[in-house]
């Protein structure tokens, strides 16, 4: 659910410090576009699961963010450091970000 609002926020990579800048506003109108096209109760029901995601405060959402962080765990290791090596990213840096 929280990728979603990648179809027009684009997916952000987390190691890179500028395209994060503005990664809020740009997720948040994505939002806006893409649940303000659902019917109101409905846009208003997945809205309110990617914000619980985004905001990582319930159980729920805790989970679904360390399995997020886990898939890239998982993606990298089988690809003995895809995109950490591709960017030269350090292991000190995967921990404090994983």
């Amino acid at each position: 659910m929280h990728d979603i609002v990648e179809v027009y926020a684009g997916d952000t990579f987390c190691y890179d410090e500028q395209a994060n800048g503005d990664k809020e506003e740009r997720e948040r109108e994505s939002a806006d576009r893409i649940f303000g096209l659902l019917p109101t109760g409905q846009g208003m029901r997945l809205r309110g699961l990617w914000e619980e995601f985004d905001a990582a405060e319930t159980v729920d959402a805790r989970f679904a963010n360390a399995m997020d962080r886990f898939q890239v765990l998982l993606q990298n290791r089988t690809t003995n450091g895809g995109t950490w090596r591709l960017y030269g990213l350090s292991e000190k840096q995967v921990r404090k970000r994983m």
